[in-house]
């Protein structure tokens, strides 16, 4: 019997500290300028709208929107302006020292702003996508993927609501790389290839360009 196809399946990594911290200086920025914009006719107040919005971006680019995501076609850190996708024939050495870094087999580092090593404590929520962090593998790769993939769900495999740190992580990354490995052995995925591609994310790069430019005629005025 034939392999099913790989589906499309991807997870998302972020530290829950960095998202409560981010959207709610979010919620309350957001607050505060509407009470600001509701008072403007008998207390115009541009300085504080400004610095509110300046605020509301810093916390966008720097807490809510960085994060790690794991696909089909490699890894991928959104850092603060800048993203790097790896595919899977450039990870090699996997470090979660300080924060989650990243070695092609060049010796070539990459670092994830988004996760960062955190003292382990059980039961500790994190954010994810489809259901929760737990790493529930590329599924459909081949029978021996499958198989360990439910060997390490069994054992000491990560479970929903895990706490994500640079070390959980990590162990996912490798965890995935071993099924793309199985899943190119039994012809069910080709051969990964490509190099790293690093590019500045222009929307935050753009908007903190904006609110800084904002601030500084406001300031002047």
């Amino acid at each position: 019997m034939n392999d099913p196809a790989p589906p499309s399946s991807r997870h998302v990594y972020r530290q829950l500290s960095p998202q409560v911290t981010g959207w709610c200086f979010v919620a309350l920025a957001a607050l505060l300028i509407a009470l600001a914009l509701r008072s403007w006719g008998d207390h115009p107040a541009p300085k504080l709208v400004v610095w509110l919005v300046f605020g509301a971006v810093l916390s966008w680019t720097v807490l809510l929107r960085p994060c790690v995501v794991l696909s089909l076609d490699g890894v991928t850190f959104r850092n603060i302006i800048r993203d790097v996708h790896l595919p899977w024939n450039q990870v090699d050495v996997i470090e979660p020292r300080w924060n989650l870094r990243i070695y092609t087999p060049e010796d070539h580092g990459y670092t994830a702003w988004a996760i960062s090593s955190q003292v382990a404590r059980p039961n500790r929520g994190g954010v994810g996508v489809g259901g929760g962090l737990g790493f529930g593998g590329f599924g459909g790769l081949g029978r021996a993927a499958r198989a360990d993939a439910a060997a390490a769900s069994e054992s000491a495999g990560p479970k929903p609501g895990k706490r994500v740190t640079a070390a959980t992580v990590g162990d996912d990354i490798r965890k995935a790389l071993v099924e793309i490995e199985e899943a190119v052995e039994h012809g069910t995925l080709p051969e990964p290839s490509g190099e790293v591609r690093s590019s500045w994310y222009w929307p935050a790069v753009g908007a903190l360009l904006a609110v800084t430019i904002a601030v500084v005629l406001v300031m002047l005025l």
